[in-house]
């Protein structure tokens, strides 16, 4: 058959698709096993038995040559009168470039908005109890910011979230089902008003960090389409009351995964770093920042975990993460940090991805997280945010 018959009849029913048949798709395996373009293992089955790629086409707006190129590259076959597609357990995403068009910010618009996030993110700092987790330094991660909620005449500390550029923090929208009243920028221990400690070289000597930042919140922005009943568009920007001091060590902005370089992967057997101030295996919060390093999973992994919630897990605006005992993202990590070091800007940079969203009621016990994919609202991200 004629590769340009076969995009014709592969376009034909994808209009088929985007024009209102998304709702009659029933979901089906064949065994035909075939490679996808990202080089992962797939099966060659109906194009409408293909959940990513279904999920994927109810997302576009409007289908550039270059989307129906990259899409084609799916295709691996016919039978009867329905197209087969290479289907794999992996979101379906293109590079930047493919995508600008259907994106909520103009180009010119988003080159502006993308100069309000600094370039000298996700500092490297090469010193060095969530559950199975392990102690930081006080200069480690000085983008954690911790939200705190008014109990009384006390403050308490319940979520996380990162600082994304003097004015803004971004962390879980359910972290705002309690209103939130102040953030503090620069802590380390909870319990000392000062953060000290002993470093070795030839000889031991104190240092210590400078004090906390507590500043008020100017705005509560959740995403739009935030639903706590169905754990979806968990993602929210915290607009400060006044700037951060971002000139002291322990107050320093993350990357975002907005270069090409940065975003749009398959990152599942990719290990991350999760950081915060949840629950411990003592089922007490630590005092401490504490990191524990935790795997992607495949999204089934995470489907299956979750299905008695009636909750639809979309691989491409979630991760399924962990899964392993005794460690964990807990209770008072939500809105932290997924984090690794990847090449950013021809640098090495550390880079958000993920957002602590939701997870077993007991921690530690081997059962997988959600969290919400940073690369999918960067363009929201990027709309909200003003200087």
């Amino acid at each position: 058959m004629g590769s340009s018959f076969a995009q014709n009849l592969f376009w034909c029913v994808i209009a088929v698709l985007v024009m209102g048949q998304l709702s009659e798709a029933h979901w089906g395996i064949d065994d035909d096993g075939c490679i996808t373009p990202n080089g992962n293992p797939g099966i060659c089955t109906k194009i409408y038995s293909c959940y990513n790629i279904i999920e994927y086409m109810k997302t576009i707006t409007k289908i550039t040559p270059e989307i129906s190129d990259a899409l084609f590259k799916y295709y691996c076959g016919v039978e009867g009168n329905a197209v087969k597609v290479c289907c794999a357990d992996e979101p379906i995403v293109f590079p930047r470039s493919i995508v600008d068009e259907n994106s909520e910010t103009s180009k010119l618009e988003r080159d502006y908005k993308l100069s309000l996030l600094p370039s000298n993110c996700g500092f490297l700092n090469t010193q060095n109890y969530i559950v199975g987790g392990s102690k930081t330094s006080i200069f480690d991660y000085p983008w954690m910011a911790l939200l705190g909620y008014k109990e009384g005449d006390d403050v308490k500390f319940r979520c996380g979230g990162t600082i994304i550029n003097e004015n803004y923090i971004l962390t879980a929208a359910h972290c705002f089902q309690e209103k939130p009243v102040v953030v503090r920028l620069g802590e380390h221990n909870i319990d000392t008003p000062i953060d000290c400690e002993t470093m070795s070289m030839d000889k031991a000597y104190k240092v210590c960090a400078p004090p906390v930042q507590d500043i008020a919140i100017a705005e509560l922005i959740p995403h739009p389409q935030f639903s706590s009943s169905l754990k979806s568009n968990d993602i929210a920007l915290i607009r400060l009351a006044q700037p951060v001091n971002t000139s002291v060590e322990t107050a320093k902005p993350i990357c975002l995964p907005v270069t090409n370089e940065s975003r749009n992967r398959n990152y599942v057997n990719d290990n991350f770093i999760v950081t915060g101030w949840g629950l411990t295996e003592r089922k007490q919060p630590s005092p401490e920042k504490l990191k524990v390093d935790l795997p992607v999973l495949s999204i089934s992994n995470c489907t299956s975990t979750y299905k008695l919630l009636s909750v639809n897990i979309d691989a491409n605006q979630q991760f399924c993460v962990g899964g392993q005992i005794k460690k964990d993202s807990c209770n008072g990590d939500s809105g932290g940090p997924l984090q690794n070091v990847v090449s950013y800007q021809n640098d090495i940079r550390f880079t958000q991805y993920g957002i602590v969203s939701y997870g077993p009621r007991s921690c530690g016990q081997g059962l997988p997280s959600v969290y919400t994919r940073v690369d999918y609202y960067t363009d929201w991200i990027l709309s909200v945010i003003r200087p």
